[in-house]
């Protein structure tokens, strides 16, 4: 053996049991066969140190063996080991030179020589070592046959191994394990770092012997830590490349990672052009999972593809997966490769770069769901290949560019909701197509359409509309309005405008969404997916403008054609109807619960739980939660969503804001009043910029913080903000804007809880005016202006007056809401109030035997039914009818009794019931548990009126 083993080498005992099993020789009669066996693998990965391991246990085992090593890189080194053979061993005839030394070796050892052997031949890299030389013989005929004997062969091509011991006897080396692997770094490399660094750099050099042992090397020579050289390889791509050139003395030679992948590169040049450029190719995308879509080039034939990916998994510098349709890249393999490629010269890199660009722009498809796996197999190739082909200048390559950066953009925003990513490659392709002189094609105004769509969901939406607008605009001359791509641009002009808070902005997309709708039943197939992206724009602009029966039915048929056309699992099934539904009186909580839950489903599973679109429909899920009474579960959800909307979205997106103002309103639902007002503060004072310029969204925060305020009597801080709001919104959408007659309502029931009732007076009968006007004397706004203003005239015992308010208001909800409507049975309870005050007994009566009647049929044990019992004892009293108040007074009593022990858990006591009522109601309880029946009139165990 011409080298010792080296003495850092690690045993690899699974190959060399491996290999014992291989020359395992079978008991006959006659010559034996030789054993051959082939070691085959990447360059670097320790071939030739398992082969000298093997040959001194050999040694080990059978002192009286012999060992010859046969280097077979040329067929020089073969016919020179050989002779050396000859020599050593003192060959009658080797001396002669017409004697034919090769054969007269193999003739010895398959004839003469009786001890055992074994015989490496090492780096058989080349096929062609086996041609036929002047004299009609191959290297092949000069190895023994049968003889007691073992040939090793070692080789980085696989399928020269396979040639010569077939696929069952070839052995492909596998990188060393991390135990093996750290041994390599030497004693003092390891104390002086963590297995954890240690375990780092080897999965960076890929856990390769040469390169493990190339990077001890440097680190001993240069006094470097493995953290040291870890920070200068991965500095960049050129230094890894320079590392990976260092240069060492290893046991056999000067080498080095490149130079010894080098000598396989050369000959893959040689033997196959198209192989070393399909390498170079494959370079420059990502090293996992290469589709191999991706690598055929235009025009060429399978087989000839099949020739050059089979040279290169030959060498192991790829490795198909188990259908051979994408393969794998070494890491370091293609970092070299990449090093190679920049040697060879700007003109080649820049051709390779471009034709990876086009390969690539052939293949990626657009970006819509129904291209999601393939576009998520293509994406890191091409994330890999756009930063190294940005310097294009023929047009074909500018368009193939563009139209890849479109498509890749559109992928990102769907499946990823990467909107800020998907901006950027839409703005260069924007500006690509303008570089081409093609600014005004379908294309090219595809993409600013796109652009605009990603410009809105980021949260500019003047930007957004107005781009809409100009591409709208130049369509409609140059296509026609009813062209396809103009009424697509008109729809996303109408969706956008409906997602504001300006009310000409939603009638105007009323107003697009129907004629665009109009002009797609006309042109297009009743099922056709644009149709139903008109449908539910319209729909969902309807229900922003109140128009809730139409809204409703045109969602409805939104989804149920859209479950027939694109299927239940499809990411964009809406939700909006669930929100029109929810909105309902009563809200139809039952299938809106069952949209929300599937949306919720299909989102996260389809997008992933941090995609925008998937916090949105978690919102909606806290919206319906909140409808069904579970507010802290609701609550917890909001807080989840509003973390990650700031993280993924950002403090001012507008999903981000309403995150806030849902939170916000559900804590005030809940009357967790200083929550709201920790929550909206701190919201607020990190958003200043936006508090001076009245952005709408940060003006509900401030109307919400102002009713925290009221509610929590800080009066003087509650008018500061209303002032604010209205003058905030007076200049941003008008002082008869639907939303600025909201904060005026707001002021004057403030003026009204303040007690300053002639100021609550004067602003509410101004504001029922405005809003009978504007909105309806029906509308569920102006409704409530006359409530307010009805409790402005009962504070100032204006009690006729509040009896006008109030009946004109329960008129109205009595026509248009179930009459066990809570919102009803309150208004009831203030009509009420006014003809105890009024002496008006006889009516009281009849009002409390209907509102009894109401509330027996919701929740007989409620408190609220005790309490219209109680009131009901209180006007039979007032009248005298001391009789029949006593018998009411008795079924109080005898409920009372009957009430569990935790009825205070029960929400419409713990939300309702008063001090004092409490109390009387446990004492009462008490009393009955002792047989006491007496406790006067109903009166002193519930307030009577409302």
């Amino acid at each position: 053996v011409p080298f010792a083993p080296n003495p850092s080498f690690v045993g690899r005992h699974d190959v060399i049991m491996l290999l014992d099993q291989l020359f395992l020789r079978e008991d006959g009669a006659g010559p034996a066969t030789i054993g051959k066996a082939a070691l085959c693998g990447l360059g670097g990965i320790g071939k030739s140190q398992i082969a000298v391991r093997y040959a001194h246990r050999q040694r080990e085992l059978s002192p009286m063996s012999s060992i010859f090593w046969i280097h077979a890189s040329n067929i020089s080194r073969f016919e020179k080991s050989y002779a050396n053979i000859a020599e050593d061993f003192q060959l009658s005839g080797r001396d002669d030179p017409t004697v034919d030394v090769l054969q007269l070796v193999r003739n010895w050892l398959e004839s003469q020589y009786q001890m055992p052997w074994l015989m490496i031949i090492d780096n058989v890299d080349d096929a062609h070592i086996f041609d036929k030389t002047e004299n009609g013989k191959s290297a092949l005929d000069y190895i023994p046959q049968v003889a007691n004997g073992l040939i090793l062969y070692t080789s980085r091509n696989r399928d020269v191994c396979m040639d010569l011991v077939g696929e069952k006897h070839t052995i492909s080396v596998s990188p060393l394990d991390a135990a093996e692997a750290r041994l390599l770094f030497g004693e003092s490399t390891r104390q002086t770092s963590t297995q954890e660094e240690q375990d780092a750099l080897l999965t960076e050099l890929g856990h390769l012997p040469l390169a493990i042992k190339q990077a001890a090397s440097f680190m001993t020579k240069r006094h470097k830590t493995i953290a040291q050289y870890l920070n200068l390889f991965r500095d960049s791509e050129q230094s890894t490349i320079t590392l990976l050139n260092h240069m060492f003395v290893d046991t056999e030679a000067v080498s080095s990672v490149s130079t010894a992948w080098m000598i396989s590169f050369k000959f893959i040049k040689a033997e196959n052009p198209q192989a070393a450029r399909l390498l170079f190719l494959m370079s420059l995308m990502d090293r996992d999972s290469i589709p191999v879509l991706l690598m055929v080039m235009p025009f060429e034939t399978a087989v000839a593809f099949d020739e050059a990916i089979g040279l290169l998994e030959a060498f192991f510098f790829v490795s198909p997966d188990e259908t051979a349709r994408s393969y794998d890249m070494h890491r370091l393999v293609q970092i070299v490769t990449r090093g190679w490629l920049g040697d060879q010269g700007e003109e080649l890199t820049r051709d390779i770069s471009l034709q990876a660009l086009r390969l690539v722009s052939s293949k990626f498809p657009d970006g819509v769901f129904e291209n999601w796996a393939e576009c998520a197999q293509y994406l890191p190739h091409v994330e890999s290949i756009l930063p190294r082909s940005a310097n294009v200048s023929t047009k074909p390559d500018i368009l193939a560019r563009a139209k890849l950066l479109s498509h890749v953009a559109w992928y990102l925003k769907g499946r990823r909701g990467n909107y800020t990513l998907a901006q950027t490659k839409l703005e260069e392709a924007k500006n690509l197509y303008e570089q081409a002189g093609e600014a005004d094609s379908i294309e090219a105004l595809r993409v600013e359409r796109r652009l605009a769509v990603v410009m809105n969901q980021l949260g500019h939406t003047d930007a957004a509309i107005q781009l809409f607008r100009k591409i709208r605009d130049f369509q409609a001359k140059a296509f026609g309005s009813d062209h396809l791509e103009t009424l697509e641009t008109s729809d996303a002009l109408a969706a956008a405008l409906s997602n504001t808070l300006f009310p000409k902005y939603l009638q105007e997309s009323e107003s697009l969404g129907r004629a665009t709708l109009h002009h797609r039943e006309i042109g297009l197939p009743e099922d056709h997916p644009d149709i139903l992206t008109s449908l539910h724009t319209l729909g969902w602009v309807l229900f922003r403008l109140g128009k809730f029966d139409e809204a409703g039915k045109l969602l409805e048929k939104c989804l149920s054609k859209r479950n027939v056309v694109l299927g239940e699992h499809h990411p964009d099934v809406p939700t909006e109807l669930a929100i029109v539904l929810l909105s309902l009186k009563p809200p139809n909580s039952v299938r809106a619960e069952y949209l929300i839950r599937h949306s919720v489903n299909v989102t996260s599973l389809l997008c992933g739980k941090e995609h925008p679109s998937t916090i949105i429909t978690y919102y909606n899920m806290s919206t319906l939660l909140r409808v069904l009474g579970k507010y802290e579960e609701s609550e917890a959800l909001q807080r989840e969503q509003l973390a990650l909307s700031y993280n993924i979205l950002g403090k001012n997106h507008p999903t981000t804001l309403w995150c806030i103002i849902s939170l916000a309103q559900a804590l005030s639902e809940q009357r967790k009043f200083e929550l709201v007002r920790e929550l909206v503060e701190s919201e607020l004072e990190k958003r200043q910029d936006l508090v001076s310029k009245s952005v709408l969204d940060v003006l509900i925060m401030m109307e919400i913080l102002g009713n925290a305020y009221v509610e929590s009597k800080q009066y003087t801080l509650a008018d500061s903000m209303f002032q604010a709001v209205i003058a905030g919104r007076s200049q941003v959408l008008g002082a008869d804007d639907a939303s600025t007659l909201r904060a005026l309502h707001y002021m004057g029931r403030l003026r009204w809880k303040e007690g300053k009732n002639d100021e609550a007076e004067a602003i509410l009968i101004k504001l029922l005016h405005q809003r009978a006007a504007i909105l309806g004397k029906t509308h569920e706004e102006t409704l409530l202006t006359a409530t307010v203003l009805g409790h402005s005239f009962y504070s100032q015992q204006k009690y006729a007056e509040a009896e006008i308010m109030f009946r004109q208001v329960l008129s109205v909800k009595e026509q248009t809401l179930p009459p066990t409507d809570e919102s009803t049975l309150a208004i009831r309870d203030n009509l009420e109030a006014t003809l105890v005050e009024q002496q008006k007994y006889a009516e009281w009566e009849a009002h409390c035997l209907k509102t009894l009647e109401l509330r027996q049929k919701l929740a007989p044990e409620s408190y609220h039914t005790l309490r219209a019992l109680s009131n009901l004892a209180s006007a039979l009293d007032r009248q005298g009818r001391k009789d029949e108040s006593q018998a009411v007074f008795n079924t109080i009593r005898l409920r009372v009794q009957n009430l569990p022990a935790n009825f205070m858990d029960d929400k419409s006591y713990a939300d309702n019931i008063s001090s004092e009522e409490a109390e009387a109601f446990q004492a009462f309880r008490a009393l009955q548990s002792r047989g006491d029946n007496g406790l006067g009139d109903g009166r002193t165990i519930m307030e009577s009126g409302s």
